[in-house]
């Protein structure tokens, strides 16, 4: 497998073994290992930071969420040259990405509108380490809100008719006198659509992401049949994945994801 293109989806995250050049105490790495963004890890000091970690054997794609880094340097402690293939993808943001060369380099993230990142591979034969230096280009104390890594389950692209919604969490009340009261809170963004696909990605994507793990929150990349659209987010499903039956080799997946920040 090279490229992967469509609907994916890492429903665990198995990432072990974490440790960082500087911690602050009230912000521990267990911050950067739940599934809550906001929850951040925070370096003790305004110098690069050093994070190292283990994906499991079976990982699949390594993901960062919420952090102010400028840059992130990637290398490998222990991956052997062929084991990450060309075509495998670097993300970040939502408008570039690079392709991998053979053996594992240094590459630089540059943050987008998010600042996420987030590269898929194959699946990895045995427990691997990685390497990540994180920073920033005003010195600022280095934050992450979720490092992920883990299998992926994946799907076609969304067919032509993708919608892109937002939902707006603010609080909006009447007031007695014709006001408002208002208060400013996230504005997250909403996908859905249809993939046409093989029963037994049907199945799989019915029992083992949508009645296995409900609304759970995960990573996301999602993309349609135009090849410059894709889209990476932290995000759960809106509501449990349907479907309609076709024929006996095509059916319609609907699945509706909503970003989680």
């Amino acid at each position: 497998m090279t490229e992967r293109i469509g609907v994916l989806c890492s429903p665990l995250n198995t990432t072990t073994n974490v440790s960082a050049s500087s911690i602050n105490p009230n912000f521990p790495i267990d911050n950067m290992l739940d599934e809550h963004p906001k929850m951040l890890f925070k370096s003790n000091s305004t110098s690069d930071l050093t994070v190292t970690a283990t994906m499991i054997a079976g990982s699949e794609c390594l993901f960062i969420f919420n952090t102010n880094a400028t840059s992130i340097n990637i290398t490998s402690l222990d991956f052997a040259n062929g084991e990450w293939f060309a075509g495998n993808e670097w993300f970040a943001g939502n408008e570039w990405f690079a392709k991998f060369p053979l053996e594992i380099p240094s590459e630089i993230f540059e943050s987008g509108e998010n600042n996420t990142m987030g590269i898929t591979f194959n699946a990895i034969e045995s427990n691997k380490s990685v390497e990540l230096v994180f920073s920033n280009v005003d010195h600022d104390v280095i934050n992450i809100g979720i490092l992920w890594s883990g299998s992926i389950e994946w799907t076609n692209n969304y067919m032509y008719g993708m919608a892109e919604s937002q939902v707006d969490y603010s609080i909006l009340k009447p007031l007695s006198n014709g006001a408002t009261y208002y208060k400013k809170r996230d504005v997250v963004r909403s996908f859905s659509g249809t993939v046409l696909e093989s029963p037994e990605v049907m199945d799989k994507m019915l029992l083992d992401v949508s009645r296995k793990y409900g609304l759970k929150s995960m990573p996301w990349i999602i993309s349609d049949l135009n090849d410059d659209n894709r889209w990476k987010i932290f995000g759960r499903l809106n509501e449990p994945i349907s479907t309609t039956y076709n024929d006996c080799k095509h059916n319609e997946l609907n699945i509706n994801i909503i970003e989680v920040l």
